[in-house]
């Protein structure tokens, strides 16, 4: 009996050691940096156990690329670049870093696409909304302060030139605000250089987005929750966990549902329409997309932000753009995804989906005009008829 004894044993240990081996594959070794900078907080999550020396390199890699984004696009620094450049009140050309040249013609082709409501040079009309301030004497500028400073507001105003990078007002008043567009910078510039001198998957989250590369160290994508905008009163009865799942793909979320002032019983969001200078009033909460860099994904969360969602949808099916929207209701937020969206954001409810309901509109539509047309047509044969035949 002892052989059979040892060897049913040694099955068992082996049934043991397959199970554990398994198990560990689910279990993340990890190393994190944690740090804040230009008033964000910000983690990076390597798919490995490093050495604390190791650590060490990538922290100030990593801080390297966020202190020079400080130096350059920070509004909150009068000797940042942009703030020197903001405060210059010649029309003449000023030399700049091509970061900065790069940045701004990024946002031109954003602008564009929103047909100017999403713009740079909004700086002059921002400062009248002074969003970045906590005031409890806070009240909305007067229509004629909002008027007196859109004629600054436009890309038309600016001007840039690569050789030397270099860019130019037309109006002294002109300035620019590139907020919306530099976490997504720094991601990208942050995950270049880990990429180029560190070999290691990794996540990066800068304030609210986010940049992977490769699998989490459990060997799977590493799986981001987009944050709800759902209030508490509504969270136990219809709330749903959306997510994604990236690899080498980045998201960002943009919403107007936390940051900006109550005023009068009316919600003010921080995000302006550049069009008319107001907070924009299409009732989206929030805006989430998911690209293959952070700087797009960045760039279109807050551009999408300004339109409507028809025209959200509608752009960004034909651009290739994962995004998902929420809009505000009565009852519950209202979801829209985009085409390739439904493919990446996981989680959304089927039932609240209303990304075909545009479509199903403009269909609507356009069958009661084809079915009064026909009406109108047989009217008119008719009495063709009866007057022929009378």
């Amino acid at each position: 009996m002892e052989p059979v004894l040892n060897h049913s044993l040694r099955g068992t240990v082996a049934v043991v050691l397959l199970f554990l081996a398994t198990e560990l594959k689910s279990v993340a070794f990890e190393s994190i940096i944690d740090g804040r900078a230009m008033g964000m907080s910000f983690r990076v999550t390597f798919a490995s156990d490093l050495a604390d020396k190791r650590l060490t390199e990538f922290e100030r890699a990593v801080n390297s690329i966020l202190n020079e984004a400080d130096r350059t696009f920070s509004l909150y620094r009068s000797d940042s670049e942009i703030s020197r450049w903001n405060a210059v009140r010649s029309t003449e050309w000023v030399t700049v870093s091509r970061s900065l040249v790069e940045l701004v013609d990024h946002s031109r082709k954003l602008s564009s696409v929103t047909k100017g409501r999403y713009d740079p040079t909004i700086r002059p009309v921002a400062k009248l909304w002074r969003f970045d301030r906590v005031d409890r004497s806070w009240v909305p500028p007067t229509d004629e302060e909002i008027k007196k400073c859109l004629p600054y507001v436009g890309m038309l105003h600016v001007h840039t030139q690569h050789d030397p990078p270099s860019l130019r007002k037309e109006f002294p008043e002109v300035e620019l605000d590139l907020n919306s567009l530099v976490e997504g910078w720094c991601l990208d510039r942050i995950a270049m250089i880990l990429e180029a001198e560190f070999e290691t998957d990794f996540l990066i989250r800068l304030g609210g987005e986010f940049i992977a590369r490769g699998m989490s160290g459990c060997g799977k994508p590493w799986k981001i929750g987009v944050e709800s905008p759902v209030t508490s009163d509504r969270k136990a009865e219809n709330n749903t966990a959306i997510y994604v799942e990236l690899m080498d793909q980045a998201v960002s979320t943009s919403g107007s549902y936390r940051s900006g002032h109550e005023y009068d019983g009316r919600w003010y969001g921080h995000l302006l329409d550049a069009i008319t200078g107001y907070p924009i009033s299409n009732n989206r909460i929030l805006t989430s997309v998911v690209a293959d860099s952070a700087l797009e994904a960045d760039g279109w969360a807050t551009a999408l932000q300004t339109l409507d969602a028809v025209s959200c949808v509608a752009l960004c099916n034909d651009s290739n753009i994962a995004s998902l929207m929420v809009s505000e209701s009565e009852k519950e937020p209202t979801y829209f995804c985009s085409r390739h969206g439904k493919l990446v954001f996981q989680g959304v409810n089927a039932s609240r989906d209303r990304s075909e309901y545009p479509t199903t509109t403009m269909l609507a539509l356009r069958t009661i005009v084809v079915l009064v047309g026909v009406a109108l047509l047989l009217g008119l044969v008719s009495r063709r008829f009866r007057t022929r035949f009378a």
